[in-house]
């Protein structure tokens, strides 16, 4: 009797374990099979100081049992030091496509007038000359799906889920990673994990100094389980030099610290550079360099770059090219 007693409790664990997943799920996503599932094309939008616009963006949904009838776009502007606007509603995109056989593609065009209309900051209205505005300034898109149920998904309102129209500089943008080699010590030298193609990288700009401009790499793109892209603890700040080699490229260093504060990933492990610590990174090229596209207007410029995280049981090693989409 006891036996099932234990059994019967165990049972009831589970159920509720999986009932609380499900209902987690329900929120992030908006359930598939019901509808409002929203996935954003446009992490970040790099937005040029004196180009007005319009600027594209789009969004994928996938039609479930219940229909996505529209979705409804909101707005913010954050400040490269922290302030922010309420966030008030922009547009809505009707959706047409009711078919649950595959994703259909919603675009959107927009401006700088349209982004600051209604956005009041401190109790002012947002420059109409966009002069103004400086590197790390940001417009924040976020989505929320309309069913035919009546049932309105939002979706939660971070980088993961929203389109970042950011104020930055040429190599701002979502990039390809064209090559990814991963390099653990115990497959030393030889590769661990090739993500080549498999991902994107997204790179901001940071700040722009006397000598060199300074960019975040986020949204990893090693992958997702485990916490890859864990967005808290996965990114780093590096530097591109403003004046070209003699041979046109651009020189890439990674500091030790930003801001006063150690580089590290997964929050802990100290990040490994080329420059500082060589004897770190020995199976990977060190080619840390930027190649500007001018023939095409920068959409196909390259970003080389190779890093690490280090470990008491050794480097782990990334060897990467980024091309920008």
């Amino acid at each position: 009797m006891k036996k099932i007693k234990i059994f019967a409790f165990l049972m009831i664990g589970i159920l509720s374990l999986a009932s609380c997943v499900s209902d987690d799920n329900d929120e992030l996503t908006g359930n598939a099979n019901e509808g409002g599932l929203i996935n954003v094309n446009n992490l970040l939008i790099s937005y040029v100081v004196g180009n007005q616009g319009p600027y594209n963006a789009s969004i994928s949904l996938y039609q479930g049992n219940v229909t996505t009838q529209s979705v409804d776009i909101y707005k913010r502007f954050v400040t490269s030091a922290g302030d922010a606007t309420e966030d008030i509603y922009f547009k809505t995109l009707d959706i047409t496509n009711t078919s649950t056989s595959e994703f259909s593609t919603e675009e959107f065009d927009f401006t700088y007038s349209e982004l600051i209309e209604g956005l009041t900051l401190n109790g002012s209205p947002l420059p109409t000359n966009d002069a103004g505005l400086t590197i790390g300034d940001a417009f924040i898109l976020s989505y929320r799906s309309n069913l035919t149920n009546g049932v309105v998904h939002n979706l939660p309102n971070n980088g993961s889920y929203t389109s970042k129209v950011a104020v930055g500089t040429r190599l701002a943008g979502t990039y390809t990673i064209q090559q990814g080699w991963y390099i653990h010590p115990s497959t030393a030298p030889g590769l661990a994990g090739d993500y080549s193609e498999a991902y994107e990288r997204v790179i901001e700009s940071v700040a722009l100094q006397d000598e060199y401009t300074v960019y975040k790499s986020t949204t990893m793109g090693w992958g997702s389980a485990g916490g890859w892209d864990d967005p808290a603890c996965n990114f780093f700040y590096f530097n591109v030099n403003n004046a070209p080699e003699a041979d046109g490229s651009y020189l890439i260093t990674i500091p030790e610290f930003y801001n006063g504060v150690e580089q590290t990933l997964w929050c802990s492990d100290p990040i490994a550079d080329c420059i500082r610590t060589p004897g770190n990174l020995p199976d990977v090229s060190c080619s840390n360099y930027v190649i500007l596209d001018d023939a095409s207007g920068n959409e196909n410029d390259v970003i080389n770059i190779s890093y690490g995280y280090i470990r008491s049981s050794g480097t782990r090693q990334f060897d990467e090219i980024l091309v920008k989409q």
